[in-house]
C-alpha cells in the first residue's frame, strides 16, 4: 500500500513508524517504533500471515491501530 512509503509519527512527534525490513525485504506484516531522536526501537508490531493495509497512531499517542488484510 501507497501509506507504507510515509513514516507515521505520533501526534507529539516523539516516535516514528515504519514497515519492518527483515533482510533486504519489507515485511508485509510487521511494523517497528523508534524514538525520532535515539533511534531505538521502542516496539515491534507483528501481525503474522496478515497483511498491514493502514496503520496510525492514536491522537494520545500512546497506542497504534493497525489494520489489517487477511
Amino acid at each position: 500500500p501507497e501509506w507504507l512509503a510515509n513514516p507515521q509519527f505520533s501526534p507529539d512527534g516523539r516516535l516514528v513508524m515504519v514497515p519492518r525490513k527483515v533482510g533486504e525485504v519489507w515485511a508485509a506484516d510487521s511494523m517497528r517504533v523508534f524514538e525520532t531522536a535515539t533511534g531505538k526501537v521502542v516496539r515491534d508490531l507483528d501481525t503474522p500471515g496478515n497483511q498491514v493495509t493502514d496503520a496510525e497512531f492514536t491522537p494520545d499517542g500512546k497506542s497504534v491501530l493497525v489494520g489489517t488484510a487477511t
